[in-house]
C-alpha cells in the first residue's frame, strides 16, 4: 500500500467506480411470476458493500473529510469491513475495522487480504460500546465514514435501484432482507419514485432467531438514530432459520452461491407468489456463500 497523491487518489476511485455494479441477475423459475435475482455477490470483493464502501469514500473525499492517506476506521459485521479494506487499501489508505468477536475466519482472512487492521470487541457490551471505539480512533484523526448513521449510506443504493429497473422494467414487489436497512430504503425510495404502486417487502428473522446479516428490529432498532424506518415497508414477513434454509436450497439448485440472508428473501418471495400471477418480483443476493449454511 502506498499513499496517492490527489490526482491518482481520483483515478483510482474513478477506476474503482467502472469496476463496481452492473452486477448480473438470474431468474428464478416460478409457475405464477417472475422473481428476478440480483447477483451483488459479483462485485470484486463479494458484496453489495463494495457499493456502500465506494460512496461513502467518494463522498467523504469530495466533502475534504478523507484526505489523501488519511487512515480510516468502521464499525462492521463482516461484508463492510471487507469492502473498506478493499477500496482503502486501493486508495493508499490504512483502514481499521471494529468487529464482533465472534466474527468468523473467513471474514478475518479476507479483510486481511484487503491490509486492513482488525479490532474485535465484546459483542456483551452493546453496539455503542463499538460506536465508542470508533469515536476515539476519529477523535486521533481517522476517518471515521460511521456507516450506521450516515444518511450517505442510503443513496449508495440508489444506482442499484436504477440497475434494477434497467433490467427488469416493471417491478411490482421488493424482497428486501432487513439488516443494516440501508440497501432497503435506498434501492426502495428509488424504486417507488418509478413505481409508486410497488410494494416493498421486508424480511426479518423470527426474534428468537440468529440469521448472519439479518436483525429483527423488534429486538434491535436504536430508534430516531436508526437509519431504517419500520413504517418505510408495505409489509414485514419474518422467517426462521429452516425457512431461510429452504429458499438458498433453491438457490443452490439455480448456480447461485450465497447466504442465508437471500435464502429467506426468495422464501418470502415464494411466499407471497402463491398469492398472485403475473407479477415481477426483484430480491437482491447480497453477497457471495458466506454465513450460516
Amino acid at each position: 500500500m502506498t499513499e496517492c497523491t490527489e490526482v491518482q487518489l481520483w483515478n483510482k476511485v474513478d477506476t474503482l467506480s467502472h469496476e463496481i455494479g452492473k452486477t448480473p441477475f438470474k431468474i428464478i423459475p416460478d409457475n405464477l411470476n417472475r422473481i428476478y435475482v440480483k447477483l451483488e455477490g459479483e462485485n470484486p470483493s463479494g458484496s453489495i458493500k463494495d457499493r456502500l464502501a465506494l460512496h461513502l469514500i467518494k463522498k467523504a473525499l469530495e466533502q475534504g473529510q478523507l484526505k489523501p492517506g488519511q487512515p480510516l476506521v468502521e464499525v462492521s459485521t463482516g461484508n463492510s469491513g471487507i469492502a473498506l479494506s478493499r477500496i482503502a487499501n486501493e486508495i493508499g489508505c490504512k483502514a481499521e475495522i471494529i468487529l464482533p468477536e465472534t466474527t468468523g475466519e473467513e471474514v478475518l482472512t479476507k479483510i486481511r487480504q484487503y491490509n486492513g487492521h482488525i479490532v474485535l470487541a465484546s459483542i456483551d457490551k452493546g453496539i455503542e460500546h463499538f460506536f465508542e471505539l470508533a469515536r476515539t480512533k476519529a477523535q486521533q484523526g481517522y476517518y471515521w465514514p460511521n456507516q450506521y448513521n450516515n444518511p450517505e449510506s442510503i443513496f449508495a443504493y440508489t444506482p442499484l435501484g436504477m440497475e434494477l429497473v434497467n433490467d427488469a422494467h416493471s417491478l411490482d414487489y421488493l424482497i428486501a432482507a432487513i439488516g443494516t436497512g440501508g440497501t432497503a430504503m435506498g434501492v426502495g425510495k428509488y424504486l417507488r419514485e418509478h413505481n409508486p404502486s410497488i410494494k416493498i417487502i421486508a424480511v426479518e428473522p423470527e426474534e428468537t432467531e440468529n440469521i448472519s446479516g439479518l436483525r429483527n428490529t423488534n429486538v434491535i432498532h436504536r430508534g430516531s438514530k436508526d437509519l431504517y424506518h419500520k413504517d418505510f415497508p408495505n409489509q414485514t414477513i419474518r422467517v426462521s432459520i429452516p425457512q431461510a434454509q429452504e429458499g438458498l436450497e433453491i438457490l443452490d439448485k439455480e448456480g447461485i452461491k450465497s447466504s442465508l440472508s437471500p435464502g429467506a428473501a426468495l422464501y418470502a418471495a415464494l411466499k407471497i407468489s402463491k398469492q398472485c400471477a403475473g407479477m415481477h418480483f426483484a430480491i437482491i443476493a447480497a453477497d457471495g456463500k458466506r454465513g450460516n449454511k
